[in-house]
């Protein structure tokens, strides 16, 4: 966003928020607090009197986070050390930058969505999630346990085009147990109703055979799969779910938008106390003004050159609320014509001593695990 001067934009940021039904700071590019609306001292305790905003970010990340707003990108941070027990929010950062492109103010909005709902409405949410998702899989079962023997048949009579039409079942399938699985979990965190399952796991023997296993489902595939892991050995307390959960949807979405011939690229790595991941296609990039968006629920962009996609748009909010719910952090930055690399930090939290890694998943072995169900619109996957 540019601007012509502060005083401008802090009255403009008085109109549209000061009634606004979520805190809104505007700090300076020091991150001063130069004015906040009334729903923020709600919210944070102790507002008044508190002269920097800097307390509510992750210790030590301020310089990486001004950085990537200096570059014009919203940031989203997991919930904020609060002052005085304030209430626990997410944090949306908003970069204000002046006529020759500096940063000049930062616009803070903590959304309360999750925290507004009352429990009933959770668990009657987290009941109509569950309830559709129960029902597409007893009728995805019966379609399932149909394509076999099918297949069987057009294969021993040579039916090409029945084949073709049973691809096309099978995929759709797939597609509706993505979606039935996507809208319960999105549910679920979406709300805090979902329970972290921690438990310890040898992280490079994961990634790699999630890469080596998404190579092979993706084998027919026009764009190429790559990785790089820079660590030997890294135990970590994780929720295996959620991390392959998140993986698979950034690997997914990375397919859908690159054309033939782009390299999709996961690269893991340890920085300090952390590990970070990161999955880049080499797409077309996703625009400025749409950038803020991606994260929202149902919202789906793609490039019109890449055509028409069926997607739900529930891929990065899942994404984002999974790896906020294991304490870590998520980037998007999409300069246009660059690609997209999204980019995720998990603090490292080390299991206690004895304790082994179970093994990582069957993810080829298993028809219905994330690799198959998750990459739907672009792997190979069995009938059986």
């Amino acid at each position: 966003m540019e601007i012509c001067n502060e005083t401008q934009y802090l009255a403009a940021a008085q109109s549209i928020f000061e009634h606004a039904h979520l805190p809104v700071l505007v700090c300076d590019k020091k991150m001063l607090i130069l004015w906040h609306n009334s729903c923020a001292e709600v919210y944070i305790h102790g507002l008044t009197g508190y002269p920097s905003a800097a307390g509510l970010l992750p210790t030590g990340d301020l310089g990486s986070i001004l950085a990537q707003l200096q570059k014009g990108l919203d940031v989203y941070l997991p919930s904020p050390q609060l002052p005085a027990g304030g209430s626990p929010l997410q944090l949306h950062l908003i970069p204000v930058l002046g006529a020759q492109g500096q940063l000049q103010l930062v616009t803070l909005m903590l959304p309360v969505a999750s925290s507004s709902l009352t429990e009933g409405s959770r668990r009657q949410i987290d009941r109509v999630s569950t309830a559709f998702s129960a029902a597409s899989r007893t009728n995805l079962t019966a379609i399932f346990s149909a394509l076999s023997p099918l297949a069987r048949k057009f294969e021993e009579y040579a039916d090409y085009e029945g084949q073709k039409m049973l691809d096309q079942i099978n995929r759709s399938a797939y597609r509706l147990l993505r979606l039935g699985k996507n809208i319960e979990q999105a549910s679920q965190l979406l709300t805090g109703a979902y329970q972290l399952q921690l438990r310890p796991v040898e992280m490079a023997r994961l990634l790699q055979d999630l890469c080596q296993g998404a190579a092979t489902v993706l084998r027919q595939s026009p764009v190429p799969l790559t990785y790089q892991i820079d660590f030997k050995q890294l135990f970590m307390l994780i929720d295996q779910q959620l991390l392959v959960g998140c993986i698979t949807n950034l690997l997914s979405n990375a397919f859908l938008y690159s054309s033939d011939q782009n390299t999709v690229h996961l690269h893991a790595q340890v920085v300090r106390d952390a590990l970070h991941i990161s999955v880049r296609d080499r797409g077309a990039g996703i625009p400025a003004e749409v950038l803020h968006r991606v994260f929202d629920p149902y919202y789906s962009y793609r490039a019109p050159e890449l055509g028409f996609v069926q997607a739900a748009g529930l891929g990065l909010p899942i994404c984002r609320q999974a790896v906020q719910a294991m304490g870590g952090q998520i980037f998007l930055p999409s300069p246009p014509g660059d690609g997209t690399p999204v980019r995720f930090s998990l603090p490292i939290t080390p299991p206690q001593p004895g304790l082994s890694s179970p093994a990582a998943e069957d993810f080829i072995g298993n028809r219905y695990s994330s690799l198959y169900v998750d990459l739907a619109d672009v792997c190979t996957f069995p009938y059986l």
